[in-house]
């Protein structure tokens, strides 16, 4: 298999007269001759020497950028824009007194370059990957493997391109929608998260799970992620739930109105609406939804709700009927679609309180 990425030229020992001679006098770098200078081990000498001296690596970074076209030099790109956002995000006029907005604002447009340069710089790596791994029919995962080969040299990279590697995946995966499918609660998840993450990346890509592992930090974010999750719990049921009620409130409304012609006599007609929404009530009561659902589809009153349920304890009829057939498969396929098991739990608890 074709390598995606050339970096023949990186070295893994530097030159010791070269890194002597930067860390006597650093401007000597652009005095040196380009098989020394446009060297991966150089440069990463002098951004591990001088990790805050921006000017300087600024200067370095932009000869790099504009005279080498090797893909270590990513890692520079990078670096560079760490020291660049860390450099903007620096309250300035907390230490000096009078502070060129200009320059700062200068600043901030670089940062915004250099963050849409390694967007690309990603999309590329990605699309290659993507490649490679749909023509091996999925045999290398995700295909981490290709990338800790090709950038072995590289932590900076990897870490960076893992980090996208993970975003992907639990964007595909919908980690919100995931999570709601397969627990109840989030007090089945709390304390298993990492856990939780690490099983799913297993399943994806054993490779990218073991580095994950040794670099577990990269979880931060998506730890964060689970956070709002935890905290959007409830939220999400119920945005969810209201879709759901709008489809079967809708259904409900085309049931009725495709039997209209079976009922020319307005009386009729007007007992088999009321039968209908009986039905689905009920229907919709052995499933804990029937308050909310009620709710939904006629408002806040609940006079007709709390008669309705009366009814319904002395009710053994209606599970006979064909509508009430059709509405219990419908809502069992629908309501088997969202997440809200847990919650729907606690309100059939609740109205068998009621009652």
């Amino acid at each position: 298999m074709n390598n995606i990425y050339n970096f023949s030229k990186y070295k893994k020992t530097p030159k010791n007269n070269v890194t002597n001679l930067l860390l006597t006098d650093k401007m000597k770098y652009f005095e040196l001759d380009d098989k020394d200078k446009y060297d991966y081990e150089t440069v990463k000498t002098i951004f591990d020497s001088f990790p805050f001296d921006y000017n300087y690596l600024r200067g370095v970074y932009l000869d790099i950028c504009n005279n080498v076209k090797e893909d270590w030099t990513f890692e520079f790109l990078l670096r560079f824009y760490d020291l660049s956002k860390s450099f903007v995000d620096v309250k300035l006029n907390d230490y000096i007194k009078d502070v060129n907005t200009r320059d700062t604002a200068s600043k901030k447009a670089e940062v915004n370059i250099l963050e849409f340069e390694i967007e690309l710089r990603k999309r590329e790596y990605l699309n290659a990957l993507e490649e490679i791994v749909n023509d091996n029919n999925g045999e290398f995962g995700l295909g981490f493997i290709i990338l800790k080969n090709n950038f072995s040299y590289s932590e900076v990279i990897l870490n960076y391109l893992a980090k996208a590697l993970l975003s992907k995946l639990f964007l595909d995966l919908d980690i919100e929608t995931y999570l709601h499918t397969n627990y109840e609660s989030y007090d089945e998840i709390k304390g298993k998260e990492k856990s939780i993450i690490m099983n799913i990346i297993i399943s994806k890509d054993a490779t990218l799970a073991n580095y994950i592992m040794n670099h577990i930090g990269l979880l931060n974010e998506l730890l964060y992620v689970f956070d709002y999750i935890k905290d959007s719990w409830d939220n999400y049921i119920n945005k969810n739930m209201r879709e759901v009620y709008k489809y079967l409130t809708e259904t409900l409304d085309n049931y009725i109105n495709s039997h209209k012609e079976n009922y020319p006599n307005n009386d009729d007609y007007y007992e088999f609406v009321e039968t209908t929404n009986y039905t689905f009530y009920f229907v919709s009561n052995e499933y804990g939804i029937l308050d909310e659902l009620y709710k939904y589809k006629n408002g806040p009153g609940t006079i007709m709700l709390d008669f309705l349920k009366l009814e319904f304890a002395d009710d053994e009829e209606t599970v006979k009927t064909e509508e009430y057939k059709y509405f219990k498969q419908l809502m069992a396929v629908k309501l088997n679609k969202v997440t809200d098991i847990g919650k729907r739990k606690r309100l059939n608890l609740q109205n068998k309180k009621k009652d």
